[in-house]
C-alpha cells in the first residue's frame, strides 16, 4: 500500500522507508564553498536547513567559505557570530544555535514594522506611561498644594471676565475647524514622511537586535557586535570558515564584499573593516531597492588601497541587495580563483585564502519562482520586477551551473528531481542517485510536488513564515543537501534522518521530536506533521 501523498514525513517513516543507510567513502577531503541565495526569510529558513545537512554528513569540516546575499546573509552573519562552524561536533551540538535561528525567522521574523514589532512598540509606549504615573500623581499633588496656599488670592480673580474670555476662544476655534484639519494632516504626512525616510535605519537596528539576540544563545558577551568580530576564534584555527556578505554598490554597479577581515570591491580596492557594524554590513546586503533604502556609507571610514579607480574615491557610495548584481551570490568564488596570489597585499590582511575548486561550491538558491500574471496592478509592480529579474538573471545562471555540472541545489526542484537530475550521470555519481532516487520515488511522486509546492511558493518576505512552512522549508534543504552530498561527493548517508518532527522542535523549542514519529508536549503526546 503507498503511503497518503498528503502525509507528514515522519522520522520513523523517512528512516526505514526511504532511505537506509549507505556506506560509502566520503569523497575527496577537498575544501569546498558555499553560497547562499537571496530569498527574504524562505531563503534564510532553507539555507539553515542546508547547513544542518552539512553537519549531519560532517561535510562543514570541509567548509572554508560561505558567501551570501539578501534573505542568505541573514543566516550568515548569525553564523558568523557563533563558534566557528567546522569546530561544532556534532548536530546536537549545533542544535541550541540552530533552533534560536529557526525560531527567530518562522516565528517572529526580522522586518522591522510587522504587527508584533509595532505591537511591542505600542507595549513599550504603556511601559513608560505606567512607569511615569508616580511622577505625574506626584506632581498633581504638587499642584494641588499649590492651589491651596494660593487660594486665598485665586477667590478675589474676576472669574466672570475670565469665563466670557474662555468662551470667545472657544467659539473661534471652532469657526477655524479647516485650519486645525490642515494642521493635523501636515503633522500626519510629516509623520509618515519620517519613518518612510527612516525605514532603512529602523530595518538595520531590526537587524542588530536578531543577530543580538542569537548571539546570546552561545555568548553572552557579545556586546556591539561589529564586522572584525566575526566568528570568534577564527585567528586561532588556520581552517576557519571565511565569511562574506555581498552588496551592490550602485554608484561603480560592482559587488561590495565584507568580511571580517576586510571590505573588498574592485574598483575601490581593500580595506580593514574598522568598526563597521555587522548589522550594516547585514543591511547592505539585504536592502531589497524600493522596499528599502540604499545604505549610505562613507568611504573615509575606511583606508582602501590597490583599487582599479584612479584618482580620489568618492566620498559616499549606496549600496542595494547584492541580489541585484547576482541574487545567487557566487561572486567572491571568481575573486578567489582571479587574485588568490594578491588577495592581501599589504598590513593586516595578510590571511592565507582559502582554494576551493570550481565544481566543489555548492550553490544553493532559494529565489523566488518566476510567477506567470494575466493583468498587472499597480501595487504588485515589485512583484512583478522580481519575477522578471528571476526569469533574465537567475534562471539563465542556474540553467548554466547545472549544464557545467556544478553542484546545485534549488528550491524548486524536489529531493527525487535533484536525485534524478543527478542520476542523468553515466558515471558513479549517476549510479548513487538513481539508487537514492529509487527509494525516494516510494513516498510518492505527490508528497514532493506538494513539498516543493509550499517552500517555493512561500511569499519573499521578512515577517515570519509560520512553524510548519519554517519546518517544511528547512526539511527541502536538508533532504537536497543529503541527496547532493551522497550521489555527487560519495558521503555516506545517516542511519537515521530527520523528518518533519526535528525541524517543528527546532522551531518550537518545547516541542521535543520522539522516536516512534510523535511529538511530545509534556505528558501529551500529539501526531507530527500537523498544521500550524
Amino acid at each position: 500500500m503507498s503511503p497518503d501523498p498528503s502525509s507528514p514525513l515522519t522520522e520513523r517513516e523517512f528512516s526505514s522507508a526511504v532511505f537506509a543507510p549507505h556506506q560509502e567513502g566520503q569523497g575527496e577531503s577537498s575544501e569546498i564553498g558555499l553560497a547562499l541565495s537571496g530569498g527574504g526569510v524562505r531563503a534564510a529558513l532553507f539555507s539553515l536547513g542546508v547547513v544542518i545537512g552539512l553537519i549531519e554528513m560532517e561535510f562543514h569540516r570541509r567548509l572554508r567559505c560561505l558567501t551570501s546575499v539578501s534573505g542568505g546573509s541573514i543566516v550568515n552573519a548569525a553564523l558568523a557570530h557563533g563558534p566557528t562552524l567546522n569546530s561544532f561536533g556534532s548536530l546536537k551540538e549545533f542544535q541550541p544555535l540552530a533552533s534560536a535561528m529557526a525560531a527567530s525567522l518562522a516565528r517572529r521574523g526580522v522586518f522591522a514594522f510587522d504587527v508584533r514589532t509595532i505591537g511591542a512598540a505600542a507595549r513599550y509606549v504603556v511601559g513608560v506611561f505606567i512607569r511615569t504615573v508616580p511622577s505625574a500623581l506626584g506632581a498633581a499633588i504638587g499642584l494641588i498644594g499649590f492651589w491651596s496656599a494660593m487660594s486665598p488670592q485665586l477667590t478675589e480673580f474676576n472669574w466672570s471676565a475670565m469665563g466670557s474670555r474662555l468662551t470667545e476662544l472657544r467659539w473661534s476655534l471652532h469657526l477655524s475647524t479647516v485650519p486645525w484639519l490642515w494642521l493635523v494632516g501636515i503633522s500626519v504626512v510629516s509623520l509618515v514622511a519620517v519613518v518612510l525616510l527612516s525605514r532603512g535605519l529602523f530595518q538595520q537596528a531590526r537587524y542588530d537586535s536578531v543577530l543580538e539576540a542569537i548571539g546570546s544563545v552561545v555568548n553572552s558577551k557579545f556586546g556591539r557586535l561589529y564586522v572584525r568580530d566575526w566568528a570568534g576564534g577564527a585567528n586561532d584555527h588556520a581552517d576557519a570558515v571565511m565569511h562574506i556578505l555581498v552588496a551592490t554598490d550602485l554608484l561603480s554597479g560592482e559587488p561590495m564584499f565584507f568580511s571580517k577581515r576586510f571590505v573588498h570591491c574592485r574598483l575601490y580596492g581593500w580595506s580593514p573593516p574598522e568598526n563597521l557594524r555587522t548589522a550594516e554590513a547585514l543591511y547592505s546586503s539585504a536592502a531589497f531597492p524600493a522596499v528599502f533604502p540604499p545604505k549610505k556609507l562613507k568611504l573615509k571610514r575606511f583606508h582602501f588601497r590597490n583599487g582599479e579607480t584612479s584618482g580620489e574615491l568618492p566620498p559616499l557610495v549606496r549600496l542595494a541587495d547584492g541580489g541585484v548584481y547576482n541574487n545567487l551570490g557566487i561572486d567572491w568564488f571568481d575573486v578567489l580563483e582571479k587574485q588568490a596570489d594578491q588577495l592581501w597585499p599589504f598590513g593586516k590582511l595578510d590571511v592565507r585564502p582559502p582554494n576551493i575548486a570550481r565544481d566543489n561550491i555548492i550553490v544553493v538558491n532559494a529565489s523566488a519562482p518566476s510567477q506567470k500574471i494575466d493583468r498587472l496592478r499597480p501595487i504588485f509592480s515589485v512583484a512583478r520586477i522580481m519575477s522578471v529579474l528571476y526569469d533574465n538573471t537567475v534562471r539563465p545562471r542556474l540553467d548554466a551551473l547545472m549544464h557545467q555540472q556544478r553542484p546545485v541545489i534549488d528550491i524548486s526542484e524536489s529531493p527525487l528531481a535533484l536525485a534524478e537530475r543527478l542520476g542523468q550521470d553515466q558515471g558513479e555519481v549517476g549510479q548513487r542517485a538513481n539508487a537514492v532516487a529509487l527509494k525516494l520515488r516510494a513516498m510518492g511522486q505527490r508528497f514532493w510536488e506538494d513539498l516543493t509546492r509550499d517552500t517555493s511558493g512561500t511569499p519573499t518576505k521578512l515577517t515570519r513564515a509560520g512553524a510548519r512552512t519554517g519546518a517544511r522549508l528547512m526539511l527541502h534543504g536538508y533532504l537536497s543537501t543529503l541527496v547532493l552530498l551522497h550521489a555527487r561527493f560519495g558521503a555516506a548517508l545517516p542511519k537515521s534522518l530527520r523528518g518533519d518532527a526535528y525541524f517543528l522542535s527546532l522551531v518550537s523549542p518545547g516541542l521535543v521530536p520522539a522516536e516512534n514519529g510523535e511529538n511530545r508536549v509534556g505528558s501529551k503526546s500529539t501526531a507530527v506533521g500537523g498544521r500550524s
